[in-house]
C-alpha cells in the first residue's frame, strides 16, 4: 500500500495517465526465445519468464486500479545502450565533432554487467536442490536464504539460516524514486550483509564454511539454453544471465573474501 500512495505522492498522477515501470534488470512473462532463423524456442529455464522488481511493481499498481501501464523491456542497461538522455554521478554529457557521446566517468562495481563478469571469472557453480539439500544435511554446508526475514518465515529450506540481502525500511517513509521495491515491503539493501554472514559462517572468509546462497528466483550467470538434440543456443535477451538476490549476495561474499561459496539453481 506504501508503495502504491508514494507512486501518487511523487508523481502526482491519477489512474488515467501512462506509466512506464523500469528497474535494473526488466525481466520479461516471455517463456520463449527467438532464434536466428525467426522460430521460436520454449526456455524450460524460465517456465514463468524472468521475475523482476519492475514486473512485480507493475502488477502492485495494476492491483491498485492503475490501468495504462507499460514495462520497460531490458530495464535501465536497454535505456543506456540506446544512448538515451540520463542523469546520475556515473555518467556525464560530452561532446566529440559535434555529435554527443555518453562516456562512463568510473565502472560502478556493482552495475549488474560487472557483478556477472566477476562470478564468471570466479567460476561460481550453481547446484541443484537436491545437491544443497544433501550438502546441508551432511553438515558439509550452509543454506543461506537471502529473502526477506518475513518471507524467510512463511516457508524455507530445512536445514537453512536466514541472512537478509535486503531489510525493511523503517522510519519515516521517503520517496518511491529513492526507495526498493521488493515483493509487498518496501527494503534497503542490508548494509551489515556480510557481518552478519560470518556471524553464521565464521569470521575468517578463508576458512569459512562452504555456503550455498539461495532466493526466491535463483537466477543465472549462463546465457545459454540447451536444446533437445543437446547443442546450445545463445539467448539474446540475457546477455549476462539472470539477475538475482541470491547472485549478488555470492558476490559480495566473494568479494569479502569467502572462497567456498555456491549457488542454489532455481533458487527456493
Amino acid at each position: 500500500a506504501d508503495f502504491v500512495k508514494d507512486v501518487e505522492d511523487t508523481l502526482g498522477l491519477g489512474f488515467g495517465k501512462t506509466i512506464i515501470v523500469c528497474c535494473s534488470t526488466g525481466g520479461t512473462l516471455k517463456n520463449t526465445i527467438t532464434k536466428r532463423d525467426g522460430s521460436s524456442l520454449v526456455d524450460s529455464q524460465r517456465a514463468f519468464g524472468l521475475e523482476s522488481l519492475s514486473l512485480r511493481a507493475a502488477d502492485e499498481l495494476i492491483e491498485a486500479g492503475f490501468k495504462n501501464i507499460l514495462h520497460l523491456e531490458g530495464g535501465f542497461p536497454a535505456w543506456t545502450s540506446e544512448y538515451l538522455p540520463t542523469e546520475g554521478s556515473s555518467i556525464k554529457e560530452v561532446r566529440a565533432a559535434g555529435k554527443e557521446e555518453k562516456k562512463v566517468e568510473k565502472a560502478d562495481p556493482n552495475a549488474w554487467a560487472n557483478v556477472h563478469k566477476a562470478l564468471t571469472d570466479f567460476g561460481l557453480k550453481s547446484i541443484s536442490a537436491k545437491e544443497a539439500s544433501a550438502l546441508a544435511s551432511s553438515k558439509e554446508a550452509v543454506i543461506m536464504d537471502v529473502r526477506a526475514g518475513a518471507v524467510y518465515e512463511k516457508e524455507h529450506s530445512n536445514p537453512s539460516v536466514s541472512v537478509p540481502y535486503f531489510d525493511r525500511v523503517k522510519g519515516s517513509r521517503g520517496k518511491a524514486g529513492k526507495r526498493l521495491f521488493l515483493g509487498p515491503n518496501t527494503t534497503q539493501k542490508n548494509v551489515n550483509f556480510v557481518k552478519d554472514a560470518q556471524a553464521v559462517l565464521g569470521s575468517n572468509a578463508k576458512t569459512a564454511k562452504t555456503v550455498i546462497v539461495c532466493c526466491s528466483t535463483g537466477g543465472t550467470i549462463e546465457n545459454k539454453i540447451k536444446k533437445r538434440d543437446g547443442s546450445f543456443v545463445v539467448d539474446s535477451k540475457r546477455a549476462f544471465g539472470s539477475e538475482s538476490l541470491s547472485l549478488r549476495a555470492a558476490d559480495e561474499l566473494i568479494k569479502a573474501g569467502f572462497e567456498n561459496v555456491l549457488h542454489l539453481e532455481g533458487g527456493f
